[in-house]
């Protein structure tokens, strides 16, 4: 009878270690995971395969942002707990012991760092070591694949235009726009400096929202993106925006003259789509200028041409601003004589209606003259 008991006794002991022998070997396998550093660059993964730890490979997909050249940093872990291992876990990866393998904090053991991997695919041998002898079933054939996203391509036209109210009159705000097309341009944004508090756009404008699509490809209409008011040199800039695998934020400005973009520029004076107090006029041929003694035809097609009538010899500044008060023409009259004749070439400016200011001194007349 005793015997009996003794035998059962060792058929339940063997298969309870047996039982341990399939846990242990069914934890080691696929316990090879990597981790992401908070100022990792990689912003997506994607995982497939097992590995026998012979021929097949686990492979970790991983994809960095379009302008980078290499992943910056990439940890790999081994999964294993003090239940299956008394001692310290070690991960070791083509024969090298952890990064930490030296530390007294053993929790650290369980991460080898690898850094600055470039573009392309690398292969690794990874094992899962307790108190220094190879785990069994825990080897693993590692395949890490660096992905770079899809490279955008541009082609906008930004500019400037001047703001009106709703009576059609100049407000004097400037409006920022923007049309053309984009390809793989998800995560790219708009930042235009100086942000102030008279301006209504903050932080960074995604460039697919004024297309007013998700997509990231498509055109861009004659969409207005910013307007201010301030005096100042505006520039616009293009960033990238993103989310790491780690959960941080991604920023990293676009350089002027990579993948089509180009940095803009516009200043604007206390001048700029400001409305102009204009005198009455009468569009007569010819015609006077107020009270100044000086004649010019109107309409014009080629030549602004000019008539002195004066008994004094005198100097004149005559300048052209188009009705966004931008100044387009200057001149110079010096020693004017009476009935003498002079002509301002203006056959370059479009069609349209501008301001012509003739000045005397301190002594400034403006009026309005019809380009044919």
């Amino acid at each position: 009878m005793k015997l009996k008991l003794n035998h059962s006794k060792t058929i339940k002991t063997a298969l309870f270690i047996a039982f341990l022998s399939l846990s242990y070997s069914s934890f080691a396998l696929n316990s090879i995971e990597v981790d992401f550093s908070t100022y990792s660059n990689a912003v997506k993964k994607n995982v497939y395969g097992n590995s026998n730890g012979v021929d097949t490979h686990k492979t970790f997909e991983i994809t960095i942002p379009f302008y980078s050249s290499t992943l910056n940093e990439l940890n790999l872990r081994t999964d294993y707990s003090s239940v299956y291992c008394p001692g310290a876990t070690m991960i070791n990866v083509n024969s090298n012991n952890s990064t930490y393998s030296n530390n007294t904090n053993t929790s650290l053991h369980k991460w080898y760092k690898i850094q600055n991997l470039p573009v392309g695919t690398h292969y690794y041998t990874v094992k899962s070591l307790c108190n220094g002898s190879e785990i069994s079933g825990s080897r693993q054939l590692i395949r890490v694949i660096i992905l770079k996203e899809a490279t955008p391509t541009l082609n906008l036209t930004l500019g400037a235009k001047c703001k009106k109210d709703k009576k059609g009159k100049y407000n004097g705000y400037i409006g920022l726009t923007i049309h053309g097309s984009y390809t793989n341009a998800s995560k790219l944004y708009l930042q235009t400096t100086p942000n102030t508090n008279n301006c209504n756009q903050n932080g960074l404008v995604k460039l697919t929202n004024l297309a007013n699509s998700t997509s990231p490809n498509n055109t861009i209409a004659n969409n207005s993106f910013y307007s201010c008011n301030t005096n100042t040199t505006y520039t616009v800039k293009l960033f990238y925006k993103s989310t790491s695998l780690s959960g941080n934020t991604i920023v990293h400005q676009i350089t002027s003259g990579n993948y089509g973009w180009t940095d803009y520029t516009f200043t604007k004076t206390f001048k700029t789509c400001m409305n102009k107090l204009l005198l009455p006029m009468q569009l007569s041929k010819p015609a006077l200028v107020g009270d100044s003694p000086v004649h010019f035809n109107n309409p014009v097609k080629d030549d602004l041409k000019l008539v002195i009538q004066s008994d004094n010899t005198l100097d004149y500044e005559i300048e052209i601003y188009d009705f966004s008060g931008q100044r387009v023409k200057n001149a110079r009259i010096n020693q004017a004589q009476n009935k003498s004749a002079h002509t301002v070439d203006v056959q370059d400016l479009k069609q349209g209606i501008y301001i012509v200011a003739i000045k005397n001194g301190e002594s400034v007349v403006r009026k309005k003259m019809v380009k044919e």
